[in-house]
């Protein structure tokens, strides 16, 4: 036919040859084979070869959704053009549509725009700012020479037991830096009283909860596996890939060893409460 198809209606649309060079495609392609690669794969298959176009329609069925659970999770993903206050809030809004709750605390470097959306959006949370982010900006303003010894002065403050001394020791280090590296000893004190949230929960989290360290790593596997592609044709394509990469890793953290223990979410659970299941909800920009 020169127009159209025939196809009987009792047949599957697509033959189990066909089905498995799917799965091949979007296997691959999840996992960052770039299109030359997949063409060559395909040929080596005994096929003529599949284009850049054919590729992107094949893995059009990988478009996902999001799971809820109690344990750790990716939330959500989207895109946007910038790090605006407009997309954070819209962000946020549609993980609380979703039905987030009970969110403890949020952790993240220091985006304006980010930090105005989790006062809005999330009432009630309180905000840790990265601290490992803030190291690296108060070495920034100290010579290489002497960042070694400013280093081990601003990790006394995080060596302390509580939060109390924590700021005693953080007046001691802005005092001290404050002769030799005065922006040095700026930033330390501009910052201090939001990188030190951490403390006000159980000793247990402080590791966790202190950085963005777990999701620097996630950012690094996305690099990684979008790198290899380069130029995504659009918007679509692109949550096409990292959408299920964000599941594997969801489904990776769901059966591995709990972020934290049970005993310590507990420490979480207001006075009086223990029917309700209250999880400490820790989201990672």
């Amino acid at each position: 036919m020169r127009k159209g198809t025939y196809f009987p209606s009792l047949l599957a649309h697509r033959k189990r040859s066909e089905q498995a060079l799917l799965s091949v495609v979007q296997e691959a392609y999840v996992h960052g084979v770039s299109t030359r690669k997949v063409d060559d794969l395909v040929k080596a298959m005994g096929i003529d070869g599949i284009s850049k176009s054919e590729v992107s329609r094949m893995c059009q069925d990988l478009d996902v959704g999001v799971k809820e659970t109690g344990e750790r999770e990716v939330l959500g993903f989207d895109l946007g053009l910038s790090e605006e206050g407009a997309f954070w809030t819209s962000f946020l809004r549609s993980l609380v549509q979703r039905g987030l709750r009970g969110v403890k605390l949020c952790i993240s470097d220091a985006h304006e725009g980010l930090k105005q959306a989790i006062s809005s959006v999330l009432v009630g949370s309180s905000w840790q700012r990265c601290r490992v982010h803030v190291m690296r900006n108060i070495l920034s303003q100290v010579p290489r020479k002497s960042q070694g010894m400013a280093s081990a002065v601003i990790k006394t403050i995080f060596a302390q037991e509580n939060r109390q001394a924590a700021q005693a020791a953080a007046v001691k280090a802005v005092l001290g830096l404050r002769d030799r590296f005065p922006k040095a000893a700026d930033v330390l004190e501009h910052s201090i009283d939001d990188v030190l949230t951490f403390m006000d929960f159980p000793t247990e989290h402080w590791t966790q909860i202190s950085n963005t360290n777990v999701l620097e790593r996630l950012n690094r596997e996305i690099r990684r596996r979008t790198n290899v592609v380069g130029i995504f044709p659009n918007r679509e394509a692109t949550l096409r890939l990292v959408g299920p990469l964000l599941q594997e890793i969801d489904e990776d953290w769901m059966v591995g060893n709990r972020a934290m223990s049970k005993s310590s979410m507990m420490k979480l659970r207001p006075p009086g409460e223990v029917n309700e299941l209250t999880a400490e909800s820790l989201l990672l920009k």
